[in-house]
Parts: structure tokens; sequence; C-alpha cells
């Protein structure tokens, strides 16, 4: 590959990496328990409360 391909590519990914960025951080949360999404840590225990809670509270009632 010449030089001019590799900076295309990788500033490519670097674009693609900041604009997928807040949207897999968000994804994450969705995942964490409720006291947790506070902590900067990346690991953490995953649930499934948060969908749980948002399937069977107020919005089902609305989608339906």
């Amino acid at each position: 590959m010449n030089r001019e391909r590799v900076v295309t590519h990788g500033t490519a990914a670097l674009l693609l990496a900041v604009v997928l960025f807040p949207a897999l951080w968000m994804l994450q949360l969705s995942f964490r328990a409720g006291g947790d999404i506070f902590d900067l840590s990346l690991t953490f225990a995953p649930t499934l409360d948060n969908y749980r809670a948002l399937w069977t509270g107020l919005f089902s009632r609305l989608v339906q």
C-alpha cells in the first residue's frame, strides 16, 4: 500500500471511532446498574434490569 492510502484509511478509522464513541458509551451505560452509571471504570457486572424496567413500565403500554 502506498502512504496516501494508509493515511486515508487511518483518518477514516479515527473519524469513525470519534463518531461511534458516544453511542457505544451510552450502550454500555444501559447495561450498568443504577448506581454504577457514575463510575468511570470499564469493569462492571452487566445487567438487563434497565431494559426490564423499560418494557414493564409505562413505555410498554404506550407502544401497544
